[in-house]
């Protein structure tokens, strides 16, 4: 290819700053026949014409609808309506599957921010024994504060240490009425508070 043959051709380089894309996405369509250069040098550059821009548009629109290139090649190797049209409607199924699943997580933080909403106090139960508040539970609730009523010295060894380590570990602020006597949870139209006195005052 001569000089002047060159000159009327895009290098690579330049035909991606066109297609607003980069001389490695190029090369790599090319590699896989996706996409070949207009003429290829002696030097082994590869050249494009600007008549091959159309073509790169519809790759990059199926593209960014999530068809594989696999099944772009195939459209493009044998283009026709039908063809394109059952690759579209298999594609909106495939969106439709996705939209489903966003869905269900939009419908799952919905559902954890009324949880935490609802349940900013956690009363543990059973006194903090090891088998309550599991971690499951904690991960969903995330409760600011978790109080738990048991007696100092008490026979079971309430509360159990893996459940207040569970408990710690989602920073929840641990109230025991061993440590702090009798523990009273108030509201007053949006404010709320915890009140309780010293072990020594109670």
């Amino acid at each position: 290819m001569g000089e002047k043959e060159n000159a009327s051709r895009l290098r690579a380089a330049d035909f991606a700053h066109i297609c607003g894309t980069n001389k490695r996405t190029l090369h790599h369509y090319d590699q896989i026949g996706l996409f070949a250069p207009a003429l290829r040098g002696e030097n082994g550059y590869r050249y494009y014409s600007q008549e091959q821009y159309d073509v790169f548009m519809v790759i990059a629109a199926l593209k960014e609808l999530g068809m594989p290139l696999l099944d772009i090649k195939a459209y493009l190797d044998r283009r026709d309506p039908e063809r394109l049209t059952a690759l579209l409607d298999q594609q909106e199924a495939e969106v439709e599957r996705e939209l489903a699943q966003l869905r269900r997580i939009q419908t799952m933080i919905r559902t954890k921010r009324k949880l935490l909403e609802q349940y900013t106090i956690l009363k543990a139960a059973h006194h903090g024994s090891g088998n309550s508040s599991c971690a499951e539970f904690l991960e969903t609730v995330s409760p600011a504060y978790t109080i738990i009523s048991c007696g100092e010295g008490n026979f079971y060894g309430h509360p159990h240490r893996e459940t207040v380590d569970r408990l710690k570990k989602t920073g929840s602020m641990i109230l025991q009425t061993m440590d702090a006597g009798q523990i009273t949870v108030f509201e007053s139209g949006k404010e709320w508070g915890i009140r309780f006195p010293c072990k020594e005052e109670a």
